[in-house]
């Protein structure tokens, strides 16, 4: 009877740890507003806002400001204020921080779980379009309500169209309008017939060249802006051991 007792308690406790592990990340702020960029209205809408899409879509939004990254890079802040918070929705810890950094003027999204998937490069290319220039001209709330209107949207397309389809899809689709314009076109061609040799579109005696230079006309010098000192993280592993995606750079 003792034993069943003990087996019983131990079972209780390993279900409650587990269930506190799950729903950790609800117990922490969304918004850590730690350089104190944002005014005290706005963090609260912005922070009744990232915990109903957070919640409503099973994957942790983060938005963190600080005033200096310490001795670690972007990406290394970023993943262990992640991982050492509780963030992360499920047994993969899906979920999404962004960082900003004032002290040289750092930004991070760090990825995890089905997040790493979820934003794919498209996704990163569309936050760090719609969400960094705002940083760079101090309008902070609109760059966090960006990253979380464009993290809902997308974790909306992604359960709704699953990466893999979309590809198979997409390349379905190409081979499709490919074929039929390449069918068209050799349908449009019925006059032409194979030639091994170019001398039949050439009329005889008509082609006599006794003069020939080489004549440089003109030159043709392009520019563009140096693109600013951004960074896509891959796939890399945090001091805890996770797996993370994202990318970094300036503002």
């Amino acid at each position: 009877m003792k034993n069943k007792i003990l087996f019983m308690l131990f079972f209780v406790l390993i279900f409650t740890a587990s269930s506190l592990a799950y729903v950790s990340a609800a117990n922490n702020a969304r918004i850590v507003d730690n350089a104190d960029l944002l005014t005290d209205s706005q963090e609260a809408e912005l922070l009744s806002y990232i915990d109903k899409v957070s919640e409503d879509k099973n994957f942790d939004l983060v938005f963190v400001t600080v005033d200096s990254l310490g001795d670690k890079t972007a990406f290394e802040y970023a993943d262990d204020f992640f991982d050492y918070n509780g963030y992360g929705f499920g047994s993969e810890y899906d979920g999404a921080l962004f960082l900003v950094s004032m002290e040289d003027r750092d930004w991070a999204v760090s990825t995890c779980g089905e997040g790493i998937s979820i934003f794919d490069d498209g996704v990163l290319n569309y936050i760090e379009y719609n969400c960094v220039d705002y940083l760079s001209t101090g309008d902070y709330y609109d760059a966090c309500y960006n990253f979380i209107s464009i993290s809902e949207q997308a974790i909306e397309d992604y359960n709704t169209f699953p990466l893999f389809s979309r590809l198979v899809i997409s390349l379905i689709i190409g081979f499709v309008i490919a074929f039929i314009t390449v069918s068209i076109m050799k349908g449009q061609l019925k006059s032409v017939r194979r030639q091994n040799a170019a001398s039949v579109y050439t009329k005889a005696g008509s082609m006599n060249v006794t003069l020939s230079n080489d004549v440089f006309l003109y030159s043709h010098v392009s520019k563009r802006a140096k693109p600013k000192n951004n960074s896509s993280g891959g796939s890399r592993t945090s001091s805890s051991g996770r797996s993370h995606g994202g990318r970094s750079g300036k503002f």
